[in-house]
């Protein structure tokens, strides 16, 4: 596992779709893929985000459109 000086810093919004402020920090570790199935049964693959949030190390899969690449917090 990386240490925290060599991963990238992110902002999050706690709104699911991706409004409101970027308030919460964290670390990115990297993109993963898992699926969500349909109501019809069928299985859509979609893009995720690992992040660790820097208050607590909770490690979470989050959607892309919640996090902003920052340079610090």
């Amino acid at each position: 596992m990386a240490k925290k000086d060599e991963l990238r810093k992110i902002k999050i919004t706690k709104f699911p779709d991706g409004s409101g402020g970027y308030i919460i920090d964290a670390y990115f570790h990297q993109w993963g893929t898992t699926n969500y199935q349909t109501e019809d049964g069928k299985d859509f693959p979609y893009t995720i985000g690992i992040i660790e949030r820097a208050e607590d190390g909770r490690i979470e899969e989050v959607k892309p459109e919640i996090i902003k690449f920052v340079d610090s917090f």
